[in-house]
């Protein structure tokens, strides 16, 4: 749900988006620097520094290694791993 004025989501200032902005970049180069694993093929987003992962990877150790990275980065708090495993 968005505010009319500024398109934040209800309940994130201004500048709680842009640190969640910069929390979900930094998420993306902690995968796109991972010398075992890429990770094409997951999206992140971050909300009041809890970051969820979706999309999908070839197998469980995949995911339990981006839910690894995501956890590593400085200011998230939680990860929520929505990925799936394609079999």
């Amino acid at each position: 749900q968005l505010n009319r004025g500024n398109r934040e989501p209800v309940g994130r200032t201004r500048g709680e988006g842009q640190e969640d902005q910069k929390l979900a970049e930094k998420v993306k180069a902690g995968f796109a620097s991972s010398a075992s694993f890429k990770f094409p093929v997951v999206q992140v987003a971050s909300f009041k520094a809890t970051v969820q992962l979706s999309g999908f990877v070839i197998s469980d150790d995949q995911k339990t290694a981006a839910q690894e990275i995501a956890k590593s980065v400085v200011g998230v708090q939680e990860v929520e791993n929505k990925i799936s495993v394609k079999r």
